[in-house]
């Protein structure tokens, strides 16, 4: 290069041109490999966060389901119940109400929408009322009352 002469590209080599050519399009694409990469992991923590939700609201929502309905097979039984298995349907009340309550504090702080919030308290005024029907029948079954409890299912 002469003295004088500003470096302008026309004046490189080939090997040169080339180099610098080689250098920027790697530049490039690791810069794109590492966003890339960056997106990934966000995406894939989103992901797993949800399915652990959703597969915890899942697994609660059948607990839920299944001690409502095991619940309601005990209180619809008890009126025709002979003293000794009623005494034993009455024991299993408490533990699975337990269980039926844990599961729905979970249910309430993992879901946060307002559709889910509102489909919620709609199931808890429904059960509010068959709890309170079902103290009624264990209050008739246990004043000797049965066939009270009996209508009330």
């Amino acid at each position: 290069m002469i003295k004088g002469e500003s470096m302008q590209l026309n004046n490189l080599k080939i090997g040169k041109k080339l180099g610098i050519g080689f250098f920027i399009c790697n530049s490039f694409l690791i810069i794109m490999c590492a966003i890339l990469l960056v997106n990934y992991y966000i995406t894939k923590t989103s992901l797993d966060r949800l399915n652990l939700i959703n597969v915890t609201t899942l697994e609660k929502s059948y607990i839920m389901s299944s001690r409502i309905n095991e619940l309601m097979r005990i209180f619809g039984l008890m009126p025709f119940l002979p003293e000794n298995k009623y005494k034993n349907e009455k024991e299993k009340i408490t533990p699975l109400r337990e269980e039926y309550r844990k599961a729905l504090t979970m249910i309430k702080k993992l879901d946060t929408t307002d559709k889910g919030k509102t489909l919620l308290e709609n199931l808890l005024n429904q059960i509010k009322s068959a709890a309170e029907k079902n103290d009624t029948v264990m209050k008739n079954i246990e004043e000797g009352r049965n066939g009270e409890a009996q209508l009330l299912y």
